[in-house]
């Protein structure tokens, strides 16, 4: 999974589907076709992110 930081928006890639994970007030929103919600997905890049949608 690859992960690009802008801002406050995070573009990853789960497989071969892109998906964005926009942190709005500390809220992960995450769109994306395999971002399944109630899911916790564990992101790696130069950080580490726990993103829960």
């Amino acid at each position: 999974m690859e992960v690009v930081e802008s801002g406050r928006e995070l573009r990853l890639q789960v497989g071969d589907t892109p998906a964005t994970v926009k942190v709005i007030s500390g809220i992960a929103e995450c769109f994306g076709a395999e971002l399944v919600p109630g899911k916790q997905y564990s992101i790696q890049g130069k950080q580490s992110y726990g993103i829960f949608c």
